[in-house]
């Protein structure tokens, strides 16, 4: 799942009338300022600070900390890799900002920046040596760092909140394999794992998120719902 900031553009205006222009024509002109408004996106951040946002940077970190996956399959030519018992076991999320994009319908975009987290799997890698099929297996160390955006829509009526658009990026990767092989082999083994892992996290952080925000009960949609006033 691939899952970009968009940036926020802002307009200035300084108009100033000559001093023998004649009044400027009123319905021109706030046509043109209606038009230009369109396509302009106000903003609103809430800090850290906010008990909000603290709120849900607490169930996000309880529930990435709470993911484990069971088997996740790879392969690389040769190497036929499965991962088993796939664990986060610690993760940093500072606090998120979110930024209000004026659409139709209305739509908050949440951003976390400089997250990080880092975890620990086993592995079973099958290759071929000489014809002869061989097995490693073993421990490995994975750490992570990343941010993330995603689209939340409120309901005001119903008091829901609608997902969508979960994007991670960058998504920065290391793996540590606690094996003692060839060089080769182990250089082989370690990208493939890496990309692995990689892979996975971008399904399992989405996931969390999104089911997360959707399911964060009031005190996640007031969050979202008083940024609408």
């Amino acid at each position: 799942m691939n899952k970009r900031r968009q940036e926020q553009t802002e307009l200035f205006f300084d108009w100033k009338r000559p001093p023998n222009m004649s009044s400027p024509n009123i319905p021109i002109l706030l046509t043109v300022l209606f038009t230009v408004s369109l396509g302009v996106h106000s903003d609103h951040s809430l800090t850290e600070r906010n008990p909000g946002t603290q709120l849900l940077n607490n169930l996000l970190t309880t529930n990435l900390m709470g993911v484990q996956v069971p088997k996740v399959n790879g392969k690389n030519g040769p190497l036929a890799l499965v991962l088993e018992n796939l664990k986060i076991n610690d993760v940093n999320l500072p606090g998120g900002v979110i930024r209000i994009k004026q659409r139709n319908p209305l739509v908050l975009t949440l951003n976390v920046d400089n997250a990080s987290l880092n975890g620990t799997s086993e592995f079973l890698a099958n290759y071929n040596a000489l014809l002869l099929p061989q097995t490693l297996d073993g421990l490995l160390d994975f750490s992570a760092d990343f941010g993330l955006s995603v689209d939340v829509i409120p309901d005001l009526e119903s008091k829901t909140l609608q997902t969508e658009n979960c994007k991670i990026q960058p998504l920065k990767v290391k793996v540590s394999v606690l094996e003692s092989i060839l060089q080769f082999l182990l250089d082989l083994l370690t990208a493939l794992l890496q990309t692995t892992v990689e892979s996975t996290l971008d399904d399992v952080i989405c996931d969390t998120v999104t089911s997360t925000i959707n399911n964060g009960g009031n005190p996640v949609f007031d969050l979202f719902g008083n940024v609408l006033g």
